[in-house]
């Protein structure tokens, strides 16, 4: 359940930075690049951008790369960025954890810095209702207010659990800017391929006999009109 706080419209959009090569990035990034609200907007990925941009200054970022915070900040500065949406935290735990916990964890951090360099009044993170972890004595619903407990098993969820607090600590040290983090449930469509798409697409699903557990999925139609919504709006 979201929080209750206040909510404010942006009629006119500022520049805006994107990060994020997965399923996430790419949606956005053909979003931002087709939306007239948005006059500028830049790429950060190590990546090439999988679509001809028309608009959108691509730059070549490596966000485990040591000082990238300093190249970051220099961009953010440079282009006025007011909004930056980060998205670059892989669904499926990779097999190289160290490599995860630099992008993930390190990334972020790098990311926060050169932000609060330059000043971003806009900040938005990918996570995921993951970080709360699969436990027992877990409510039915979980709520905003139950901890994150994830990476009590799992450093994956520590190294995600770790960028989430990263921005709260921005909202904390900058009260003038909205910070926002989004926990999406499982997500299902067409164009996710993730550990739990590969294992629902099976001939036969494995289950556990005996235990019926509540699971909670989110189409990623239904996700991207979140991300829209909090672009456009303030939802801190």
């Amino acid at each position: 359940m979201p929080s209750e706080k206040k909510t404010t419209k942006n009629p006119k959009q500022a520049a805006i930075a994107l990060t994020g090569n997965g399923f996430k990035g790419r949606a956005l990034l053909e979003w931002l690049e087709s939306h007239p609200a948005f006059p500028k907007v830049l790429y950060l990925s190590d990546k090439t951008p999988h679509i001809t941009l028309k608009k959108t200054h691509y730059w070549r970022i490596d966000l485990t790369e040591t000082l990238a915070d300093v190249k970051i900040a220099e961009i953010l500065k440079k282009e006025k960025i007011e909004t930056l949406v980060h998205t670059a935290l892989p669904i499926t735990p990779p097999h190289n954890l160290a490599k995860a916990h630099e992008l993930v964890s390190v990334g972020s951090m790098y990311l926060v810095n050169a932000a609060a360099e330059a000043k971003v009044k806009k900040l938005i993170l990918a996570s995921t209702a993951d970080v709360y972890g699969a436990f027992a004595n877990n409510p039915n619903y979980l709520t905003e207010e139950h901890p994150a407990r994830g990476g009590l098993k799992s450093r994956f969820l520590k190294d995600k659990i770790d960028a989430e607090n990263r921005f709260l600590n921005y909202a904390k040290k900058n009260p003038g800017a909205c910070v926002t983090i989004l926990r999406p449930a499982t997500i299902l469509g067409p164009s996710i391929q993730s550990y739990k798409t590969q294992y629902l697409k099976r001939w036969v699903v494995p289950t556990v006999w005996g235990y019926d557990p509540l699971v909670q999925f989110i189409h990623e139609e239904d996700l991207l009109t979140a991300f829209k919504k909090v672009i456009l709006e303030d939802h801190p």
